[in-house]
């Protein structure tokens, strides 16, 4: 790996895993002192981490996780819901046996009792990749990453607080079977209600924990 690339892959697994929360400003010098590297593959990962939405870089003021509001989060779910609804209606005409006996293997993986939920998260992540990718259409899947990737800190502290991997009614069972059918539209709207349904509980946890501010967090320097 490259310098940038470790210094990319160090910012975002910390605010993926949530060991830094919204708000928290990020010293590109203290990074880069961990990281034994210079502050210019530092600053060039911030650059690449605020593209993706991870991070805010200010004028003059440095570099801040992106802190979301429940509106915000909410907004993104509905952004994914839809996106991954277009995905997943074209992959209900290409798939093959091979792609859906990776989503059952990948399903039952799901459905094991696993007490490390960035375990679990990644393996639902592999899910709704392979089955946005089915389609082919590329940048729609990197638009789908995107949009993933920017709400995932606080789906992982909803699952952290209330130790639940899998959403009442948002089971990925489900989505395999309307998947069999082949009915492209029916495909598009179980999944799309799929990403709503499992969005209630994060947003109503969001709401309730901070009204609608964003998610708690100090805007101290990262060590």
């Amino acid at each position: 790996m490259s310098a940038q690339q470790r210094a990319y892959a160090f910012i975002k697994d910390r605010i993926m895993s949530g060991s830094i929360q919204g708000g928290a400003k990020l010293n590109p010098v203290s990074i880069a002192d961990q990281l034994g590297i210079s502050r210019m593959p530092v600053r060039e990962a911030l650059l690449q981490l605020d593209a993706e939405g991870l991070v805010t870089n200010r004028p003059n003021r440095g570099a801040i996780v992106t802190s979301l509001t429940a509106d915000d989060v909410e907004e993104l779910f509905e952004i994914r819901a839809a996106l991954e609804g277009v995905a997943a209606r074209h992959a209900a005409t290409r798939f093959t046996p091979s792609d859906m006996e990776e989503l059952q293997a990948l399903s039952m993986r799901m459905n094991r009792p696993m007490a490390d939920v960035r375990a679990w998260l990644k393996i639902h992540d592999q899910f709704h990749d392979v089955l946005c990718s089915i389609g082919a259409r590329p940048r729609l899947l990197n638009d789908i990453r995107k949009t993933r990737t920017s709400v995932h800190p606080y789906l992982l502290l909803y699952i952290s607080v209330y130790n639940e991997t899998e959403m009442e009614g948002a089971e990925h069972d489900s989505l395999l079977s309307a998947l069999q059918t082949r009915n492209a539209l029916l495909v598009e709207r179980i999944v799309t209600d799929h990403i709503l349904q499992a969005s209630t509980g994060v947003i109503r946890f969001l709401r309730q924990r901070n009204g609608a501010s964003p998610l708690a967090a100090s805007a101290t320097d990262e060590t």
